[in-house]
This record gives structure tokens, sequence and C-alpha cells, in this order.
């Protein structure tokens, strides 16, 4: 069911206008959803997106900007950072059994279906909640997006409250 859902927002991307597309030139889909994460610490889980992180899915098919849905913090915050702003990813997260209580900052080494290049700037937006954070990532040589969730962030993560993550980088 879910990959005939995701075939049919496929051919509705198709038909989107030619415009719509110019603006977000890679919407996220069901090839590129997940990452593999490179780490077996299993301190971060992906996901399905849940119902916010659906809600905001399906604002970015059809056509607006990852920027109009997210708060003007984190619009300020991301555009410091990129200047054309492109969704490849999207993908719900939990809070995985080797997260311990009280521990620091953590780095999520992730591989995605898209190719990252060494040193590109990638801005990922944590919901967690009703919360918004643009998290610190680093590309490294071999394409691995090394992204870090703050001590406080894994925490909040540790409620349980809904969660998903929007990868945003520069469109080409």
């Amino acid at each position: 069911m879910k990959k005939l859902f995701a075939l049919l927002l496929a051919v509705m991307m198709v038909l989107a206008s030619a415009s719509v597309l110019a603006e977000e030139p890679a919407s996220p889909d069901e090839e590129i959803l997940e990452p593999t994460i490179l780490d077996d610490a299993s301190v971060i889980i992906i996901t399905d997106l849940g119902e916010k992180g659906n809600e905001v899915y399906d604002k970015l098919l059809n056509g607006e900007s990852v920027l109009d849905v997210f708060s003007e913090e984190t619009k300020a915050a991301v555009e410091a950072k990129i200047a054309n702003p492109a969704v490849h990813e999207m993908f719900g997260v939990v809070i995985g059994p080797g997260y311990q209580e009280g521990m620091g900052d953590y780095v999520c080494p992730m591989k995605f279906v898209t190719e990252y290049a060494a040193g590109e700037a990638v801005a990922p937006i944590l919901t967690i909640g009703a919360e918004e954070f643009v998290l610190d990532a680093e590309v490294a040589e071999d394409g691995t997006v090394n992204v870090t969730f703050t001590g406080d962030q894994l925490a909040k993560l540790a409620e349980g409250a809904e969660a998903f993550v929007v990868v945003v980088n520069e469109a080409e």
C-alpha cells in the first residue's frame, strides 16, 4: 500500500508544473526517504515520518518551498548556510536502545542515495513535536553526512514525541 501511494505521489510530481519543479528541483520520494546509519551504536533509529512529517512532505510535493513550511527562525538559520535550498531526503527518527540518559552530543554518520560532496553545505532540520532545530552537519570525503544531535535534542527524542528530519542542501 505504501509503495502504491509513493507511485501515485511520483505520478503527481511528474504532472506538476515546470515552475514548481524549478523552485524545488528535487523533492523527497520513496526511493530516498531512509538513509543508512553507519554506526551500530543505535542511538538514533530511522522510522516513518509520522503525521506532522507527512503533512510537511505533502506541502513540499505540492510545490511549497522548504523555507515556507518552517518557522522564521528556522528559515533564517537555513538561509545562513544555504542560498538556494533543495530537499532530497526526509525521514522520521526515534531514540534507539543505544541512548543513555544524560549523554552528550552524538554524531550520527548517515549515507544517502543522494551523493553529497565533501564540504558541501547541508542543513538538516529536526522537528521534535512543535520544536524545530537546524542541526550541524558535515559531509566527509566519502559522502557520508555526519549529523550532530545535541544531548538536549536526544533527551527530547527520548521523551517520545514525534520527530522527523528534512535534509536541505544547495540546489544545483
